[in-house]
């Protein structure tokens, strides 16, 4: 029986080489946790909405997964994933997201110090980090130059990541 060499031959899969998350991802990390949402319609204030996001980090640390559900006083639930990870092509923060309405979109996601903002073809947000509170407001625009208002939202943090965890941990 012939022994295995220890070098690798050109037919022998090469080892995977493990990339690190992004450092621009470290400014995501405030977004960890549960948090309960409160929509504001300043032009229609009967369409308020209620609900929560939960985001906390996919096994490796490239992706942070985001999990939301509002429901609005017309009687609509809307549901959807944000996916945020570090684009090394367009050296940029993203965020992919789908909801329960059939509607996917990119954004550009950026949190500098205390401001957060979102920036798609149609949308935008730009919002304040105030300790465990965010507020800000969401425009919509019909030709990507000209923006118009759509609603207000605050996110209050009601879970901090390290008791997600313990949580997990309890009820297993």
């Amino acid at each position: 029986m012939a022994s295995k060499s220890s070098t690798a031959t050109a037919s022998e899969p090469k080892p995977v080489v493990k990339k690190l998350p992004a450092s621009q991802l470290k400014s995501l990390e405030v977004l960890e946790g549960k948090w309960d949402t409160e929509t504001v319609f300043k032009n229609n204030p009967k369409d308020a909405g209620m609900g929560s996001v939960s985001y906390s980090w996919l096994d490796g640390n490239y992706y942070l997964i985001g999990h939301f559900e509002n429901a609005f006083t017309k009687g609509n639930i809307h549901k959807g994933i944000w996916v945020l990870g570090y684009d090394e092509k367009v050296k940029s923060t993203r965020g992919h997201f789908f909801d329960s309405m059939g509607n996917e979109r990119n954004y550009e996601i950026g949190i500098e110090g205390r401001d957060y903002h979102i920036k798609g073809e149609f949308e935008r947000y730009r919002g304040r980090i105030e300790g465990d509170t965010i507020t800000g407001t969401w425009e919509k625009s019909g030709d990507g130059e000209n923006w118009e208002y759509l609603c207000d939202e605050k996110m209050t943090r009601v879970v901090e990541r390290v008791n997600i965890v313990e949580q997990s941990l309890n009820n297993s």
